[in-house]
């Protein structure tokens, strides 16, 4: 049981954004997208215009310190689909028992390796994605594995945040309008 006075980033309270991505390309293009429209920071503290956001974002909230994270994405590496089902739409299928699928299948075909795909799946599972999916083709039941990727990964949205300055802040920035 955590104690309910406890509270971290504060300096972050009613002065910050939380919000959902529409899509999985938004997230890891974020940082263009806001670059495009004249910022320069990483960190939201600004909603000027609610009809270019909305483009951006399912919702979008001033951060209150009530947060609860109930997704998150989760990349699955596909294995033992035989050569002729490794086709996308099939990937897709296995990815969609698991969440939405998020990023298509990626196979690395230029390189001939049709022995696992990977697939980005939002998900609420908080347990790590390790299953095995039979897929029914022409009386024939083929056992294929997933088994999540657990390395770290970071959007490119994300990256170099620690290099944006205070400075770099345009004056009628500074102030958070719901």
């Amino acid at each position: 049981m955590v104690d309910d006075n406890v509270e971290g980033f504060n300096q972050w309270l009613g002065v910050s954004l939380v919000g959902k991505v529409v899509d999985f390309n938004t997230l890891t293009s974020l940082r263009k997208l806001l670059r495009s429209r004249g910022w320069k920071l990483v960190a939201i503290n600004f909603l000027s215009d609610k009809n270019t956001w909305s483009v951006w974002f399912e919702g979008l909230k001033v951060w209150d310190g009530n947060f609860k994270e109930d997704e998150r994405i989760a990349w699955l590496q596909v294995h033992g689909v035989p050569v002729q089902l490794a086709l996308y739409q099939v990937l897709e299928l296995v990815g969609s028992r698991f969440g939405k699928v998020v990023q298509p299948a990626r196979m690395l075909v230029d390189d001939n390796n049709f022995s696992f795909a990977y697939i980005g799946v939002l998900t609420k599972s908080c347990s790590r994605l390790v299953d095995r999916v039979d897929i029914r083709w022409r009386g024939l039941i083929f056992n294929v594995w997933t088994d999540e990727d657990v390395g770290e990964w970071v959007p490119e949205c994300v990256e170099d945040f620690d290099d944006v300055s205070e400075t770099s802040v345009r004056e009628d920035d500074r102030a958070v309008n719901p």
